[in-house]
This record gives structure tokens, sequence and C-alpha cells, in this order.
């Protein structure tokens, strides 16, 4: 779990970051893939932010409405499951697995929820060693899913601050260039210069 942490905590990038949780996570489970799958916007269903199997840049044109399938069950109702045979159960639909030419036997899926809100989804799939899931599994996905949660969110919320900083400085570069014709259009060559010069 020390080495999970670790990963999480480091990268400064949303991007980075999830891939390293979801590859240590399933080198960790002993699963063939897995995957975080986050929020749309309009909060109505789930898409694959990363994916750590063979077919993940399939998987990145594919959403998943909320109450579809295993992942849509557990965001919905904010509730983990283990599904060891997938055939036997009645949320699992197989769409995903069609689109992309998969074959999924196991599921673990857990939510990932920050200060009471949903954000995503974290599951790993098909234990390579071909035993079932167990719930000490299971308690290790939620504890790395709790960390993951708050790592997506301050990642958010960096970009976020980042990006209202840079529309600030732009602000202000524009307020100057419009009091002095003179200077007009300065601010923007000078950044220019130094980009490159660097």
């Amino acid at each position: 779990m020390d080495a999970i942490n670790q990963h999480i905590c480091s990268p400064s990038r949303l991007t980075e970051m999830v891939e390293q949780i979801i590859r240590t996570t399933q080198t960790f489970l002993l699963a063939e893939a897995s995957s975080v799958m986050l929020l749309d916007e309009a909060g109505d269903s789930l898409y694959f932010h990363v994916a750590a199997s063979t077919k993940s840049e399939e998987l990145k044109r594919i959403t998943v409405d909320l109450n579809t399938g295993i992942a849509g069950w557990v965001a919905a109702h904010r509730e983990p499951a283990v599904v060891n045979n997938v055939s036997e159960d009645s949320r699992f639909t197989g769409e995903v697995d069609r689109s992309v030419g998969f074959v999924t036997r196991s599921v673990m899926c857990v939510p990932l929820i920050v200060h009471g809100s949903l954000i995503g989804v974290l599951e790993v799939l098909n234990r390579i060693n071909g035993t079932d899931f167990t719930d000490q599994d299971l308690d290790s996905l939620q504890a790395v899913a709790a960390t993951a949660a708050i790592a997506i969110e301050n990642a958010r919320l960096q970009y976020s601050l980042e990006q209202g900083y840079k529309a600030t400085m732009r602000s202000l570069a524009a307020a100057i260039d419009a009091k002095d014709p003179y200077t007009r259009g300065h601010s923007q060559r000078v950044m220019e210069y130094a980009l490159m010069a660097g």
C-alpha cells in the first residue's frame, strides 16, 4: 500500500497520476486490466479517462450511462461491487466488451467519492491467476480509491487555479495595453521573445 500511496501523491498532472494509480493497482491486485472512469460534466454518464488494457484507445471513445453495467451501477448507488463471474450477474451487459473485443470474466469496482460527491469509479478486471477477488482485495481497492479520489480532485483544483491565474495575467496585460496606445502589444511581444529565447 505504501508503494501505491507514493505513486498517487507524486505526479502533478491528472492523466499521468491516474495512469500510475491504475498500473500500480492492477499489478498489486494481479488483474488483467484496470480503468478509471470519471463522471462527465452533465453527471449522467461515465467516460474512460485512463484504461490499462490492450484496448485502452478504443475504450476512450466509450461512455457508460449511470445504472448501465456494473460500473454504472456502482456510480449510481455509490457502493462497491465484486463480481467473480459476470455471466451470473444481471447488471453485466457486455456492451463495452462487444464494442472493443475484450472478454470480462470478473470485475471489482469501487466509487471515487470526494467530500460526499461522486467523481467516478475505479475498476479492475479478470484476476490473472484465475482466483476470485476477495474481501481483502476489495478493502485494498477501496483504500486506493479513497486516496485516488482526493488526488484527482486536487489535480483538478490545481489545474483550475492555473487557468484562473493565466486568465488574470492576460486580463492585466490587456488592461495595460489598452491604457497606452504606444505600448499596445508590448506584453504579447515580450512573451513571444521570451518563448523564442527559451
